[in-house]
């Protein structure tokens, strides 16, 4: 499997891929899957462990992203993803061994 995460982060998608069974599993498990990981970023950035936290926040970001992918009506718990989601991603951002900035293109007035 490939996977835009460091090799640490590649089982925690695949377990929790494994226990989807049906499109509204990908909600619930990759929000625990999210949730396990931050708690995880968070203790790596508080140990001053900058480049563990660093996967681990982009890891986190993506697992936010891979749990929202199945929801298609905008409502509480999208919106919740999405900002979690950004949130680690500017995370991520912070300890990046490179530059990285958010670009905004609006469309029709919005972005």
């Amino acid at each position: 499997m490939s996977a835009p995460v460091a090799p640490a982060g590649v089982p925690e998608f695949r377990a929790a891929g494994d226990r989807v069974k049906k499109v509204s599993d990908f909600a619930r498990e990759f929000n625990t899957a999210a949730k396990k990981r931050e708690a995880k970023a968070l203790a790596f950035e508080q140990a001053g462990r900058t480049i563990a936290a660093r996967e681990s926040y982009l890891t986190a970001s993506l697992l936010w992203a891979t749990a929202r992918w199945p929801i298609f009506e905008v409502d509480k718990e999208l919106i919740e993803q999405e900002e979690r989601m950004n949130h680690f991603y500017k995370k991520y951002i912070e300890y990046a061994n490179r530059p990285i900035e958010i670009v905004r293109i609006p469309l029709e007035g919005e972005e």
